[in-house]
């Protein structure tokens, strides 16, 4: 029996590539890449798939045309920005995703930014490293997210995985924003409060990013609503770099407008060297890596597996999964 081809096209470690080897159906075949650059090797493995699940690795309009067996692209995560779906329609290629299961581990991330910036971690710890003892100096710099209002930015999968973790931690409110309002009844179960987005800029301790990157989400951070907030607020993007102006947020950041951020995403990745956050003691950065916690990687393959096995079954994806539909889905 001649085995279906599912290439991560991706580079993972090999503890990653063991796990996707020992999940993998008997009826398929794992493919793996060995070089972040080598186009050839890229072109050879895309041209032998008839599935593929990216990850780092952008899938071009070059690399898809190439990709002439394939039937369906199947996500990890939920993000589905970098994929252009009128050429996926044009070449036949359906489009699946893994909304929900980074939720918690981008949640925590979300958090311990949160606590990061608040308590000046990074800093406290280099200086502490130098052999400066900081306990004083600190006590009237850091904050506590006890009684703080938190601003959520997205009420989706993750949003409400954040709101669940604050009231654990005894924040006094949480207020959102989602183009979707949620319904009276999760209101008043998540306790959380609908406000306008400029509303909510205005009136949160701490604002922190959980939408979509999309056209009507692209930029929607900008100067205008950076002015809007608090002097010693601090704002936390996990989400996608693009929907926070970057620049704008430096600039506030520099004068000192708001008090910091916490930075797990950026427009582009990995940011230049020579990127004016890497200067600043108010922000917490670290390398979009809101969902690689080792706990979720079984739960994803096994996820990656599924999708592709039922569509090559005839078998109908869960619905929650389904981005753009081909000729041969169900």
């Amino acid at each position: 029996m001649t085995k279906i081809k599912i290439l991560w096209f991706g580079i993972f470690s090999d503890t990653v590539k063991q796990m996707m080897r020992e999940l993998c159906p008997e009826e398929a075949e794992p493919l793996f890449v060995t070089s972040k650059t080598d186009r050839e090797e890229h072109l050879r493995l895309l041209a032998q798939a008839d599935y593929i699940s990216p990850n780092i690795l952008e899938l071009t309009e070059e690399y898809l045309r190439a990709a002439v067996n394939c039937k369906m692209i199947q996500l990890w995560g939920a993000g589905v920005d970098k994929y252009d779906q009128s050429l996926l329609r044009e070449l036949d290629i359906a489009l699946s995703n893994g909304a929900g299961f980074n939720a918690e581990a981008v949640a925590e991330m979300a958090v311990l930014h949160m606590l990061a910036v608040n308590r000046h971690l990074p800093y406290v710890d280099r200086e502490m490293r130098k052999g400066r003892w900081l306990k004083a100096e600190m006590r009237d710099r850091c904050r506590s997210l006890y009684g703080k209002t938190v601003g959520v930015i997205g009420m989706g999968n993750i949003g409400r995985a954040v709101t669940r973790k604050l009231y654990g931690m005894d924040v006094a409110r949480v207020i959102y924003y989602d183009a979707f309002r949620q319904s009276p009844e999760n209101e008043e179960k998540l306790r959380i409060e609908f406000r306008e987005l400029d509303d909510l800029m205005k009136e949160a301790d701490i604002v922190t990013v959980h939408c979509p990157l999309m056209p009507s989400t692209r930029g929607m951070i900008d100067a205008r609503r950076l002015a809007l907030m608090k002097p010693d607020a601090i704002l936390i993007n996990t989400a996608r770099g693009p929907i926070v102006d970057e620049a704008a947020l430096i600039d506030v950041l520099e004068r000192g407008a708001i008090r910091g951020a916490g930075l797990d995403s950026f427009s582009p990745e990995p940011p230049a060297a020579d990127n004016p956050l890497f200067r600043l003691d108010n922000v917490v950065l670290t390398s979009h890596g809101g969902g690689a916690v080792i706990e979720n990687i079984p739960p994803r393959i096994e996820h990656v597996y599924d999708c592709i096995m039922r569509f090559e079954h005839g078998e109908p994806i869960d619905p929650r999964y389904v981005v753009l539909k081909s000729s041969r889905s169900c």
